[in-house]
C-alpha cells in the first residue's frame, strides 16, 4: 500500500525550495539591461546583506563591506601579520590603535556572491551616517608606517561593519545607471543600525 507525503515532508520541501531560490537569486548573472541590472544588483544585495548579517551573529565575528564605484567585496577581521612592528618607533606604536593592528581578509561563502564587479554602466555611491564616502579608484603611493601609508590602507578597509550583535553601520548605497532612460533614477539600498535592509521607497523615505 502506497503512503502519501506527510505534512512535515511537504513543509521541508517548501523550505528547501525557498532556500535554493534565495541562493540562486544571490548568485545569478545580470540580464544585460542597465536599468534592470541596477535593480537586479540591488535586490540581490539586500538578500546578501541579510545573509552576511546573520553569519556575523552566528560566527561571532565582525564582517565588513568595502564598496568601490565598480563593485563590492565582503571582508573579515584578522591579525595583520604583514606589518613589521619591530621596525616602528615607540611614537609610531603609540599612535597605532588596535584597529590599525588588524587586517582584513576576503570573506567567502559557498553560494553567496561575497565579491562582485557591477555590470558596465553602473556606478555605486555610498553614504555612511550621512557622509559621502569616496568610491573612485585611486592610485596611492604607500610609504611604510607614515600617515600616507595608513591613509592608503584605509582605502581598502570596509566602510560598513556587520557586528555579531546584529547591528550594522547605517548607510545608503545608490546604484546609478550611467546610461539609458533611468540614468537620473538610481536605485538605493537603505540599512539601519539595527540591521534592517530595504530598497528606498520615494513615497515613504526622504533623501
Amino acid at each position: 500500500m502506497k503512503k502519501g507525503f506527510t505534512l512535515i515532508q511537504i513543509l521541508m520541501v517548501i523550505l528547501i525550495m525557498g532556500i535554493s531560490a534565495s541562493v540562486i537569486s544571490m548568485t545569478l548573472p545580470s540580464d544585460g539591461s542597465l536599468a534592470g541590472t541596477a535593480s537586479e544588483h540591488a535586490d540581490r544585495l539586500v538578500l546578501i546583506m541579510e545573509e552576511i548579517s546573520d553569519r556575523a551573529s552566528m560566527e561571532g565575528r565582525i564582517i565588513g563591506l568595502h564598496v568601490e564605484a565598480g563593485g563590492y567585496r565582503f571582508l573579515y577581521q584578522t591579525p595583520n601579520s604583514q606589518k613589521k612592528f619591530d621596525d616602528m618607533s615607540v611614537e609610531q606604536l603609540m599612535f597605532l590603535t588596535r584597529w590599525e593592528q588588524l587586517g582584513w581578509t576576503p570573506y567567502q561563502v559557498d553560494g553567496v556572491a561575497t565579491e562582485m564587479t557591477f555590470d558596465e554602466g553602473i556606478k555605486a555611491e555610498l553614504r555612511v551616517g550621512g557622509m559621502k564616502v569616496e568610491t573612485k579608484d585611486e592610485t596611492l603611493d604607500i610609504v611604510d608606517f607614515d600617515k600616507q601609508a595608513r591613509d592608503a590602507e584605509r582605502k581598502d578597509w570596509p566602510q560598513v561593519l556587520f557586528y555579531p550583535t546584529g547591528e550594522v553601520t547605517p548607510f545608503r548605497l545608490r546604484l546609478i545607471p550611467e546610461e539609458g532612460d533611468d540614468k537620473n533614477n538610481p536605485i538605493m539600498i537603505i540599512a539601519t543600525e539595527t540591521g534592517r535592509f530595504r530598497l528606498f521607497d520615494p513615497e515613504k523615505d526622504r533623501l
